[in-house]
């Protein structure tokens, strides 16, 4: 999630307040729904982004002792495995540990500053892992490895590797890894004197949580957080650089993995809407648990099945659009199959924020 979209979560709204008519959910199913969401959503994504950010980093090591293309291209594969854990998470990444730590700007601030990355890789200052988590938040995270991975334009081969990028590499995937490992625990055992998070959401409603003050209040934030990743991807990682023509806006834009990035992100709200646990690869599903859509379709089987079904739209309409998105962007031949992919992905944000909120976070 880009540091310049801000989720808005409205805790006090409308949760826990309770209601007489027939559509009013069963408090024991929203907390059965709470719970399973952190330990079998949350948890098991951070633990694969965790997982696959440490195989990041053997890649690297592997290609620093032998710098050819087979080992480049098993970095750059690793890379976007590592990825594809992170953008699933982005429905979920604006509260919790995540926003606690400040995780989200530390690991996925794009654009990346070239000039100032220039500067840290010309400088004689030491890159360790530590160092690195004391840049700016532009000057490390998966962009930082992304631009060194790729290269500007995209094709860096690897005889254009320098000792000092590979000093830089293998410490911004220590720091990389280190939140991973930060983002389970802080869900698991818990961050800086924290309770775990998975804990706390578990007991919304809870006399002494002060976090959550009932179960529609918890659930009020895992909705806003599926609003959130629909509003930013429709409405920033796709119209900011479409309406400024703009690649260098685009984010992964020298993997050419932006559209891949944006489907993840809407895979993000169908495993949280289905209580999916995605499998190790993020490309199934593993288990499924208590979850929002059961709540929904107990009160509205027609609702939960528009909302399944505008799910599955959504991604397709971001496949739809031919790679690589920051070149496809400056195609006006692509221009409507762009807007489909946004007006699908907003049709589902409306009804997740109009519809599904209302109904689940009584």
């Amino acid at each position: 999630m880009s540091k310049y979209v801000l989720l808005s979560l409205l805790l006090a709204g409308c949760g826990g307040s309770g209601s007489d008519d027939a559509t009013t959910v069963d408090p024991a199913k929203q907390k059965a729904v709470l719970a399973d969401f952190g330990a079998k959503v949350v948890i098991p994504t951070y633990e694969n982004f965790a997982a696959h950010a440490a195989e990041l980093g053997t890649a690297i090591a592997a290609f620093d002792g032998a710098r050819d293309q087979a080992h480049l291209d098993a970095v750059r594969a690793a890379w976007v495995a590592t990825r594809t854990p992170w953008e699933q998470s982005e429905a979920f990444v604006g509260y919790g540990p995540a926003k606690d730590g400040g995780f989200d700007a530390a690991v996925d601030s794009w654009p990346v500053n070239h000039a100032d990355l220039q500067q840290v890789l010309a400088s004689a200052n030491a890159l360790t892992s530590a160092d690195v988590a004391k840049l700016d938040d532009t000057l490390r995270g998966f962009h930082t490895v992304e631009f060194l991975i790729y290269g500007e334009t995209s094709d860096k081969a690897p005889a254009a590797f320098t000792d000092r990028e590979l000093v830089y590499l293998k410490a911004t995937d220590d720091a990389l890894t280190a939140v991973a490992n930060a983002l389970v625990a802080g869900w698991k055992t818990g961050n800086d004197g924290r309770s775990p998070y998975a804990q706390v959401i578990a007991t919304a409603g809870d006399a002494g949580n002060s976090v959550f003050s009932s179960l529609g209040t918890g659930l009020q934030q895992v909705v806003e957080g599926m609003v959130g990743i629909c509003n930013e991807v429709a409405n920033s990682k796709i119209a900011k650089p479409l309406d400024a023509q703009d690649p260098n806006q685009v984010e992964s834009q020298f993997s050419f993995n932006s559209l891949l990035d944006f489907a993840d992100n809407i895979r993000s709200v169908q495993h949280v809407y289905l209580g999916q646990t995605p499998s190790a690869d993020g490309k199934g599903v593993a288990a499924t648990g208590a979850s929002v859509s059961s709540l929904v379709a107990a009160a509205d089987p027609t609702l939960d099945k528009t909302v399944r079904t505008q799910i599955d739209a959504a991604i397709a309409a971001i496949l739809a659009v031919p790679p690589p998105f920051p070149k496809t962007l400056l195609d006006p031949a692509q221009k409507a199959t762009i807007n489909a992919a946004q007006e699908a992905i907003r049709t589902l944000q409306d009804t997740l924020k109009q519809k599904v909120e209302p109904l689940v976070a009584r």
